[in-house]
């Protein structure tokens, strides 16, 4: 038998637990981090959001832009907004 890790896929009862973040709601921030070659890369790490969807629209022509916040359609009315439970990783 493989060993754990060399091309055998052990599924984790945990991992149905587990949740992952709402696309209606997210955020995306850039993480700094140094490659095999000791290049300097930017990573994009989704973070959760708080249920709260902020959007930037056009205003009249005097005051340009404005921003406007609504409740996120997908998840604002759970316990734990910004995520969503059931997640299970792809194999």
């Amino acid at each position: 038998m493989p060993a754990a890790g060399a091309g055998e896929f052990r599924p984790i009862p945990a991992w149905t637990a587990m949740r992952t973040v709402c696309h209606g709601c997210r955020g995306v921030a850039h993480e700094l981090y140094t490659d095999e070659a000791g290049a300097s890369r930017l990573r994009s790490v989704v973070v959760p959001g708080d249920g709260t969807v902020t959007r930037v629209v056009a205003a009249d022509a005097e005051s340009g832009e404005m921003m406007v916040s609504q409740q996120c359609q997908v998840c604002s009315d759970s316990e734990t907004p910004g995520w969503l439970s059931g997640f299970v990783p792809p194999v």
